[in-house]
C-alpha cells in the first residue's frame, strides 16, 4: 500500500469489471479508454494479404530448393523468410483485434498478437538450433552443394522480399505495415549474403561456405529471437512496464494535493503498446471525486502515456470515522506521526507540518485545522523522504 495513513486501513472494494472505448463514472469507479490505431485500413489489410501470400509462396520454394540444391543456407534463410510470414500474420491479428472484439473477449484480441509472436520466436530458436547442428555436423563430413541452383532460388527469394515490401510501402505507414518492411528488408539482406556465397560456391567449389554462411543466418535469427522471448513472456506474464514502475505510479498519484491513500495499484502491458493500471484511491472529504479521478487520469497519461486507467475513488469520510478539526500544534503531530511512518525523514516531516497547519490556521476562523488537510499538502510540499521504501506491496 502506498499511503498518507488516514487512521486504518480501508477495507478492498471490488475492481470495477473493465468495459471497451468509453469514459464512465459511476460509484466513485472510473475507466478511460483510448485504443490505438493498429494501422487497419482496407488497404493496408489487402497490401499485407498480397504479400503473405507471396511469402509463403516463396517460402516453400526455398525449402524445396534448399533441399534439391544441398543447400543449408537457402534453408536457412527460408526460416527468415518463415518469421516474415509470422510477422505479417501478427500485423494482421493486430488490424483485426483492432476493428473487432469477440464476446468473451472483453479486453479484445491484442493479446493474441503477443502469444503469436511468443511462439513464433519459440519455433524460430527451434529452427536455428537445427541449423547449428547440421551445419557443424555437414562442416565434418562435407557436402556438395549446387552454387547455380543455389544462386537462382536465392535471388527469386531476394526478389520476393524486395516486391513484398515495395507492396506495403504503397499502402501505408502503420506501425505494423512498417514492422513487417523491416523484417522484409533484413530478410532481403540475409539473401543477399546467400547470393553472394552461392557465386562464390559456383565459381571456386568451396561448398564449406554454405555451411559457414548458415551460421552467420542462424545467429542472426538467434539475435532478433531471443530479446523478443523475454519481452513476449513479461507481457503474458503481466510484468510492470519498465516506463511505469507501481512505485512511480504511486508516488505520482500520491503528490496530488487531494490524495490521502493509494492502495491496490497494479500496472501492466495488454498489448506491446498498451498499458493499464487499476487503483483504490482515498482522497480528501472536501475534495470532489469526478474532479479527483480526471486530474489524477491526466496525470497518468501526461507522465507515463498511460491512455486506459480503471481508478475507483472514495472520500476519506465514507471509510473512517472524520477527524475533527484541531489545533494546529495537535494536527502537525498527528501529521507528523504519519509522514515519519511514511518514510519522510523525522526533521524535514516535523518543518514542514508545522508550517502546513500554520497556514491553515491563519485562514481559518475558528483556528483549527484538519488534520488530513494538514497530512495532504505536507506530503504534496515534495518531502524527501529517508532511505527505505515508502511504497509496499501485499500482492
Amino acid at each position: 500500500m502506498a499511503t498518507r495513513p488516514v487512521d486504518h486501513h480501508p477495507p478492498a472494494a471490488a475492481q470495477p469489471a473493465p468495459g471497451h472505448h468509453h469514459d464512465c463514472d459511476h460509484a466513485g469507479a472510473h475507466h478511460q479508454h483510448s485504443y490505438l490505431d493498429l494501422a487497419g485500413s482496407d488497404a493496408a489489410w489487402r497490401a499485407l494479404m498480397i504479400a503473405l501470400w507471396i511469402q509463403v509462396v516463396f517460402l516453400v520454394v526455398q525449402v524445396a530448393g534448399g533441399i534439391i540444391y544441398g543447400s543449408l543456407a537457402l534453408l536457412s534463410d527460408s526460416v527468415h523468410m518463415l518469421t516474415d510470414v509470422a510477422a505479417i500474420a501478427i500485423a494482421l491479428v493486430a488490424i483485426r483485434a483492432a476493428r473487432s472484439a469477440a464476446r468473451r473477449f472483453s479486453y479484445g484480441l491484442r493479446r493474441a498478437e503477443v502469444l503469436a509472436a511468443f511462439v513464433n520466436s519459440l519455433a524460430l530458436v527451434g529452427a536455428a538450433a537445427w541449423i547449428v547442428w547440421e551445419a557443424i555436423r555437414r562442416m565434418g563430413h562435407g557436402h556438395e552443394v549446387d552454387g547455380i541452383g543455389m544462386l537462382v532460388i536465392a535471388t527469386l527469394g531476394l526478389a520476393a522480399n524486395l516486391v513484398s515490401a515495395w507492396i506495403l510501402a504503397r499502402a501505408g505507414s502503420g506501425t505494423n505495415v512498417r514492422a513487417v518492411m523491416m523484417h522484409l528488408l533484413i530478410d532481403a539482406a540475409s539473401s543477399v549474403g546467400v547470393i553472394v556465397t552461392a557465386i562464390v560456391i559456383a565459381t571456386t567449389g568451396r561448398h564449406g561456405l554454405d555451411s559457414i554462411a548458415s551460421l552467420l543466418i542462424a545467429g542472426l535469427a538467434l539475435w532478433g529471437a531471443l530479446p523478443l522471448i523475454r519481452r513476449t513472456m513479461e507481457i503474458l506474464l503481466d510484468v510492470e512496464p519498465d516506463a511505469a514502475r507501481v512505485p512511480d505510479i504511486a508516488d505520482a498519484l500520491l503528490a496530488h494535493p487531494a490524495v490521502v491513500e493509494v492502495h491496490d495499484l497494479h500496472a501492466w502491458h495488454q498489448s506491446e503498446q498498451e498499458v493499464m493500471v487499476t487503483a483504490h484511491v482515498v482522497h480528501l472529504p472536501d475534495a470532489s471525486t469526478a474532479a479527483v479521478i480526471a486530474s489524477l487520469e491526466e496525470l497518468l497519461q501526461t507522465r507515463f502515456g498511460i491512455t486506459h486507467s480503471t481508478l475507483q475513488a472514495v472520500p476519506a469520510a465514507s471509510l473512517h470515522a472524520p477527524l475533527p478539526a484541531m489545533a494546529p500544534d495537535d494536527a502537525a503531530a498527528w501529521a507528523i506521526s504519519r509522514l515519519v511512518a511514511g518514510g519522510v525523514a523525522p526533521a524535514i516531516a516535523h518543518q514542514r507540518a508545522h508550517a502546513v497547519a500554520a497556514t491553515l490556521a491563519a485562514g481559518a476562523r475558528s483556528g483549527l485545522v484538519s488534520p488530513a488537510a494538514v497530512l495532504a499538502r505536507a506530503r504534496a510540499a515534495g518531502t524527501p523522504r529517508s532511505p527505505g521504501p515508502a511504497v509496499h506491496h501485499p500482492h
